[in-house]
């Protein structure tokens, strides 16, 4: 977690996900094709359905939070893919 006040992808608290905000400064608002199968998916509070745009670790390494190893997916994509 990274303390963002105002970011777009910061909660009320002002905290965010290091690679939300990584992957946001990156592609920006959206709505974007999710990076696997390219269905549209957009920034929204999790657990607001299956259009949520998710960060996918194109390496599998939640560590790695490299601008290039970050994409956008959808949940189906992002919670299925080894």
């Amino acid at each position: 977690m990274v303390k963002v006040p105002g970011h777009p992808a910061a909660s009320k608290t002002g905290l965010a996900l290091a690679h939300r905000v990584i992957l946001y400064d990156k592609i920006g608002v959206g709505p974007h094709p999710c990076h696997w199968c390219g269905d549209p998916i957009q920034w929204l509070p999790r657990g607001s359905g299956p259009r949520v745009l998710g960060t996918d670790h194109l390496d599998n390494d939640p560590r790695n939070n490299d601008p290039e190893n970050l994409v956008p997916s959808c949940h189906r994509c992002n919670c299925t893919r080894d």
